[in-house]
């Protein structure tokens, strides 16, 4: 289970976010809220035992917190053309995120980019 603090996608460099601004202020601002407590719900459940109340409850903050990312539809400027952000899982089993370019960049889950 992921213990680093989580950070909102329109803090991440390298990327932007696109659709219209109204909608994406609500799910960011949803984002911003949904954020500590899946960081803290995560950190928890990672001291404790794989299907613990806590567990269950950081798997479902952490889902919501994909969804919200992905309603905010961002996209990666680090190559252009700008490509989608997806959230995924890597071979240790760390969620993070994944452009979609040829050459894919990767950050994890607290923004730092991924070599």
């Amino acid at each position: 289970m992921m213990q680093i603090p989580l950070k909102s996608i329109d803090e991440i460099q390298g990327v932007t976010l696109e659709g219209i601004q109204s909608e994406r202020d609500i799910v960011l601002r949803l984002l911003k809220a949904t954020l500590p407590v899946a960081s803290e719900l995560a950190i928890k459940a990672a001291e404790s035992s794989t299907f613990s109340p806590l567990a269950i409850a950081a798997n479902a903050a952490l889902n919501s917190v994909i969804t919200l990312v992905a309603a905010a539809t961002p996209k990666c400027n680090l190559a252009a053309p700008a490509e989608d952000i997806d959230v995924r899982v890597d071979s240790s089993g760390n969620m993070i995120f994944r452009c979609r370019h040829n050459t894919p960049h990767e950050w994890d889950l607290g923004g730092r980019r991924r070599p």
